[in-house]
């Protein structure tokens, strides 16, 4: 099965965070994941596509895609890297991987054409309250600027991989306090300390009570830089941590909302 890509240019300008680099082959629909395409679209696309903020076609107005077609996913992309009408280079999120976008691409294919294997059910939403406290409790622990950096949370099938990256790749500031604070956490974490996130986001935390118990040295914590920040990678053989540690992942990227984003497991910015 091949997915019809006529009338979803500007849903990939609005998702398109890509890595410059050599542009990748075209995926069929076979190859394609709308779910995860689902989560891409709300971290990266939502903002515009789901309300028509500066005349962006709404998603759930297939009419307003009408004058929205071009003539081949290489065009898309290319305007995706580029910018195109409002829509800025990359959507000013630069860790999103060619793949990424092109499941964003199918999952939004599939909303405008009625197709229900994108149409997962939807996440409960953090209230306004509880992000602004996350928010204020979270500059009292991390140095560097929520609006100025992005957090990308990726799982694996051995743990996952967790990266916080400038938005600007001038912003020498930023990634210094970055690294900084990653460089102490992991050393932290490796020794079972978890204080810091559960000052932010609470003792009962999803995961964090598991992650806390687990045995020494069944949890590997490796720290390492990246061009605009750092990551910490995370791995462990007991499917119940790494579960956790999935549980983990999503308490975070639903309490740092509009700061995060979800990765590819595997996929390192450089």
């Amino acid at each position: 099965m091949h997915i019809r890509l006529v009338p979803i240019t500007c849903a990939v300008l609005a998702a398109s965070t890509v890595f410059a680099g050599e542009p990748s082959a075209p995926l069929t629909g076979d190859e394609l994941d709308a779910r995860h395409g689902a989560k891409v679209y709300r971290s990266a696309c939502a903002g515009c596509h789901d309300h028509g903020k500066d005349g962006a076609p709404r998603l759930d107005r297939p009419e307003s895609w009408k004058s929205r077609s071009f003539e081949s996913f290489s065009v898309m992309e290319n305007h995706a890297r580029g910018g195109f009408l409002k829509m800025p280079p990359k959507g000013r999120r630069p860790l999103l991987s060619d793949r990424d976008v092109a499941d964003a691409v199918f999952y939004m294919t599939q909303r405008l054409e009625g197709g229900e294997t994108a149409m997962p059910s939807p996440a409960k939403e953090p209230s306004a309250q509880r992000l602004d406290e996350v928010a204020k409790r979270g500059a009292w622990v991390m140095p560097f600027d929520l609006d100025k950096t992005i957090h990308v949370f990726s799982k694996t099938a051995q743990g996952g991989i967790q990266q916080v990256v400038a938005k600007q790749g001038t912003d020498a500031e930023q990634i210094r306090l970055i690294r900084q604070h990653l460089a102490e956490i992991a050393g932290k974490f490796s020794h079972g300390d978890f204080s810091a996130p559960a000052r932010i986001h609470g003792e009962d935390m999803p995961g964090l009570a598991e992650l806390k118990r687990a045995a020494p040295g069944s949890l590997k914590v490796k720290y390492s830089i990246l061009e605009q920040g750092a990551q910490i990678e995370y791995s462990a053989e007991d499917p119940a941590l790494v579960e956790a540690l999935h549980r983990w992942f999503d308490a975070q990227s639903s309490d740092h909302s509009g700061h995060t984003m979800e990765g590819h497991g595997g996929h390192h910015p450089h």
